[in-house]
């Protein structure tokens, strides 16, 4: 039986790779021998969907998911030159999100931090230890970006798993769209150059810390209620009442940000149709 696209070796060497990332980088034809992005792009479609799906043929009812459906993605060639250009002594063959999967799943920071560690272990059973790197980015010094991905280097390539709670992954969805209004520089901690598109800006990352917050307040209710032994039974309970009065306030939360993802997604539907 044939290995899965995650377990095979692409068609072209690592130098091969190298030659088309220098030319796609300085707007010139690739040399010969280089592949043709849209054959590498195809590679890392399938590699991508095989990862995504191993991922999801998974048990993870342990940690309290039913069930860790998600999305994957190769890099679009636009976002590659955009990142060759931006950052010139990475060679495209040691881009870790050329492949990318994300799992989003209503779980506590806790269980994020153990999905992470379960997805990290499972990797590298398969692929070592040396190719797996777990990177926690929910200090929100990522222009307000929060999440924990999972950096693995199979035979096929390198791949980003990109794990985000439910608040994360709106808050991302909005910011992504904001950049493709106002400049995608915001990503990277620049600013629009013009007020309204600084004032949306900051206003986005305020709530980028407001949620980081309220992700905190939640997950500590969460572990002093159910794993806690340094509190009796009736604080447990009473700690408990309150982690679910508390909780239900991620709603309107996520309908504020859903609400500004479709606003802004009209934006950028109505700039492309101008």
């Amino acid at each position: 039986m044939a290995n899965p696209p995650r377990l095979q070796t692409p068609p072209w060497s690592q130098n091969d790779l190298r030659a088309l990332g220098k030319a796609l980088r300085d707007g010139t034809t690739p040399p010969g021998r280089a592949p043709d992005y849209e054959e590498v792009l195809a590679w890392y479609l399938d590699f991508s969907g095989d990862v995504l799906e191993h991922l999801e043929g998974l048990d993870w009812s342990p940690l309290g998911l039913a069930a860790a459906p998600g999305t994957s993605r190769p890099k679009t060639v636009g976002t590659l030159i955009e990142k060759l250009r931006r950052d010139r002594s990475t060679p495209l063959q040691n881009i870790g999100d050329l492949a990318g999967v994300r799992i989003d799943a209503d779980m506590s920071l806790s269980v994020q931090t153990a999905f992470a560690d379960s997805v990290a272990a499972t990797i590298r059973d398969e692929v070592g230890d040396a190719n797996v790197f777990i990177k926690d980015l929910r200090g929100g010094e990522h222009s307000g970006y929060r999440a924990v991905h999972v950096l693995t280097k199979y035979p096929a390539g390198r791949c980003e798993i990109q794990l985000r709670t439910q608040l994360q992954s709106a808050w991302a969805n909005a910011y992504e769209l904001l950049a493709m209004i106002v400049g995608r520089e915001i990503r990277y901690g620049g600013m629009p150059s013009n007020a309204p598109g600084r004032s949306l800006v900051v206003s986005m990352l305020q709530e980028s810390r407001t949620i980081a917050e309220f992700e905190g307040r939640l997950n500590l209710l969460s572990h002093l209620s159910h794993v806690s032994e340094s509190v009796d039974e009736a604080t447990r309970k009473i700690l408990a009442s309150k982690y679910n009065e508390d909780k239900k306030g991620e709603e309107p939360i996520l309908r504020s940000l859903h609400d500004m993802e479709q606003r802004l997604l009209a934006l950028v539907r109505g700039d492309r149709d101008d």
